[in-house]
């Protein structure tokens, strides 16, 4: 607001004038409330960026070089974008193949979006496409370090989904769900391998919302949990760890 103040009080000054009521203005806001709190997002921010989401373990996290996504509503076609713009090869999978269709369409408008032109980029679309497939067999998913779930908010449907695509993971694989309301610990009670499952919590709209929560279940394992944080870094998002 001072800046938007000062352009209008300056705008018919002589830059001389201009500058003096420019620094009287910027000290005023120094030590204020909004210049506190604006420092401490500034050095969360950089503590996060070291953060490997475990203390005091030495753990190493898992390489993620491709990633299952299934659900192509608006989540996982966001989830989807997100990661085919950091390199990250992607299987999109849906039990509906309109939707699958629908879900490949909005992830080729996001990733093909130049912000320099403000307007579909057809280059974009070409180098990118290929790291996107679209399958309605959770098969599909053999190949992935990690697959994430963000189907309906439903814990019957989440489980039958879930239970039903790790049998198809590798065996090192993770398995996560975007849920933002069912406790992790509750839908890993049914799982084979509940310490390589965790909650990995994207925002709406996935594009624009910086923050992920890494949510640690009962049986996470630390290798989980610190593989979840650098693969969120990996895709320009901050993580957070939580229960």
């Amino acid at each position: 607001m001072v800046a938007l103040e000062l352009m209008a009080e300056t705008a018919m000054l002589d830059i001389e004038s201009a500058c003096q009521q420019e620094a009287t203005q910027l000290a005023s806001l120094f030590g204020s409330p909004i210049n506190a709190a604006l420092l401490n997002v500034f050095f969360l921010q950089d503590r996060v960026k070291k953060d490997t989401g475990v203390e005091g373990v030495e753990t190493v996290a898992r390489s993620v070089e491709s990633v299952g996504v299934i659900g192509a509503g608006i989540m996982g076609a966001g989830i989807s974008a997100a990661n085919i713009k950091r390199q990250v090869a992607v299987t999109l999978s849906d039990v509906s193949g309109e939707a699958l269709m629908q879900g490949a369409q909005q992830v080729f408008e996001e990733i093909s979006y130049n912000k320099k032109t403000q307007s579909a980029d057809v280059q974009r679309a070409i180098e990118m496409g290929p790291l996107l497939n679209i399958s309605q067999s959770s098969h599909e998913f053999a190949s992935c370090d990690l697959v994430i779930e963000a189907v309906i908010e439903n814990l019957d449907i989440k489980r039958q989904v879930l239970q039903g695509v790790e049998g198809n993971l590798p065996s090192e694989a993770i398995l996560a769900s975007n849920t933002s309301t069912i406790p992790i610990t509750t839908l890993a009670e049914e799982l084979q391998r509940p310490e390589q499952f965790c909650g990995i919590h994207f925002f709406n709209p996935v594009r624009k919302m910086q923050l992920v929560e890494v949510i640690r279940g009962q049986q996470t394992s630390d290798e989980t949990v610190a593989t979840a944080v650098a693969y969120t870094k990996q895709i320009g998002k901050l993580p957070i760890v939580v229960n």
